[in-house]
């Protein structure tokens, strides 16, 4: 719960702006009083609800049900989280949730069910190649460069226009070799930080 804490800020005043943007005309303010939700009131908006269509009124409504969840979750004692949040799950679910703390370079895997305690294990990134006596293995630095080098590229192809044969013929072998990229940062991810505790998200298990 606590190694969220931080993101979980951030989504807060995320949508606080996507809901109250009057109040956030003033970008010098300190984002504390953005992202804590208790601080902003619906009498402090300047909008007038009343002039809001059908599909804007459903949306802020959404995010005004998104904003709860994710300040009672933010809140919740540990005592008060499994209640709320884990045994609403159907009883033939298992949840899994993958995060990543990025200072300490660590992965937490955490798996839930109805009625269970949350099962919750701790990666070091590093730690195959620290086992094999190697110096590097993957980074979380190096995943997502990769990754953001693969997006860009595939934007960049999806908008050319190829006119001639020779052209389709490229953007074919280059689509192929950036469909190649992604395979080879997945299975990097697999094996380097889940290794042999993928089997914790894959094995269907019954308490």
């Amino acid at each position: 719960m606590t190694k969220g804490f931080a993101a979980k800020r951030e989504m807060l005043a995320a949508l606080n702006e996507k809901l109250y943007p009057e109040y956030l005309q003033d970008d010098t303010q300190w984002p504390g009083a953005i992202s804590d939700a208790t601080s902003i009131t619906r009498s402090q908006t300047i909008m007038d609800e009343s002039r809001l269509d059908e599909d804007t009124k459903s949306r802020r409504d959404y995010l005004t049900q998104l904003r709860s969840l994710y300040e009672k979750e933010l809140t919740a004692l540990p005592g008060e989280f499994s209640p709320a949040f884990v045994d609403i799950l159907p009883s033939n679910w298992t949840v899994c949730s993958i995060s990543i703390d990025t200072d300490a370079n660590d992965m937490y895997l955490c798996r839930l069910r109805s009625q269970t305690s949350p099962f919750i294990l701790r990666l070091p990134l590093r730690r195959v190649s620290s086992e094999n006596g190697e110096d590097g293995g993957l980074s979380y630095e190096e995943v997502i460069t990769e990754f953001n080098d693969i997006l860009t590229r595939s934007a960049q192809t999806m908008g050319k226009t190829c006119e001639t044969k020779e052209a389709k013929y490229q953007w074919w072998e280059d689509r192929k070799e950036l469909d190649m990229r992604m395979r080879n940062l997945l299975e990097n991810i697999e094996n380097f930080w889940l290794g042999g505790f993928k089997v914790v998200i894959i094995t269907k298990r019954h308490y």
